[in-house]
């Protein structure tokens, strides 16, 4: 004899307890899907609310750039910075020069033109010797090609004009 323990009220219902188990297993997974979604929907508002506020601070930035470059056109017509882009700036002129000139040659006048030539009046005492180590000097501190254009004698002194061209390094446009 066959002793059963499974009372028959559990043997009739076994169809229909399997389909609600089903039944809670796929409304257990619909509802750990929505929280997985929920979690997503969620995480990427916050990246949107985040980069809206860095578009909003570009934009700030974006206006007052504009701002900068309206003024900046208005400044570009000014005919100080017409003048000022015009000119030839002479960056070691002065100090070749200072370190050219012998102790005996005393320069009168230094004059330049927009083709970087420069014409330098001088008088020294001491002979043409004294000429002839200045013109020497002169190319050894980046003067090229320097001329006597002139020169005269009167009383004890030599008055002369040299005329050199410049190298690159001295002038700045």
């Amino acid at each position: 004899m066959k002793i059963d323990f499974i009372p028959k009220e559990e043997k009739k219902g076994g169809a229909t307890s399997s389909v609600i188990k089903s039944l809670l297993i796929a409304l257990l997974v619909v509802f750990v899907l929505m929280g997985v979604l929920g979690i997503r929907y969620f995480k990427n508002n916050l990246k949107m609310n985040e980069l809206s506020t860095k578009e909003s601070a570009l934009q700030v930035k974006e206006e007052s750039l504009k701002d900068f470059k309206d003024s900046f056109e208005k400044l570009k017509d000014s005919p100080v910075i017409n003048t000022l882009s015009n000119h030839v700036y002479f960056s070691e002129l002065f100090a070749k020069l200072e370190n050219s000139a012998p102790s005996t040659v005393r320069i009168l006048s230094l004059s330049t033109d927009e083709s970087s030539i420069v014409k330098i009046d001088a008088q020294t005492v001491g002979g043409y010797a004294k000429v002839s180590l200045f013109l020497k000097t002169l190319k050894k501190n980046g003067f090229l090609e320097p001329v006597v254009k002139s020169i005269s004698t009167s009383e004890d002194k030599l008055q002369f004009s040299v005329e050199s061209k410049l190298s690159k390094e001295m002038v700045l446009k």
